[in-house]
């Protein structure tokens, strides 16, 4: 199951690895979020907020070399108004895993990454999974 820009919200399930955003060629290419919300928007069940809340995110080259993703982790309380959490995610030459704690953000919360340095190098472009541990 992929998260693209024409899939809405995608909740994520503890201990399941999960295809965020995939796409032929790499869903990443260029800077901002990927979809307009509600697309390209993921959250975490209720009671993983609680006591877990870590979230892996690796990101993958398409298509060639890709040298540096840097992605804002923005969350939207009323699902429609996204703001910073002050996490970002900075992924040097692919493929990349790195690490965020969102606890506290589970049920109704809506989030997303919001990509501000993508460096392509001789690739088409990244993809990115999650895991909810």
């Amino acid at each position: 199951m992929a998260n693209a820009t024409n899939i809405a919200q995608k909740t994520l399930r503890v201990g399941v690895d999960e295809s965020l955003y995939v796409a032929s060629g790499g869903a990443v290419n260029t800077t901002g979020t990927v979809g307009t919300a509600p697309n390209g928007t993921f959250g975490i069940a209720p009671q993983s907020s609680v006591y877990r809340g870590q979230v892996w995110f690796e990101a993958v080259n398409r298509g060639g070399t890709v040298t540096a993703l840097t992605a804002n982790i923005e969350a939207a309380l009323d699902g429609v108004t996204f703001a910073a959490t002050g996490q970002v995610l900075t992924f040097g030459a692919l493929p990349s895993i790195q690490k965020a704690d969102l606890s506290g953000l589970g049920g109704e919360g809506t989030l997303r990454l919001n990509f501000t340095t993508v460096t392509l190098g001789t690739g088409t472009g990244a993809d990115i999974y999650a895991h909810l541990g």
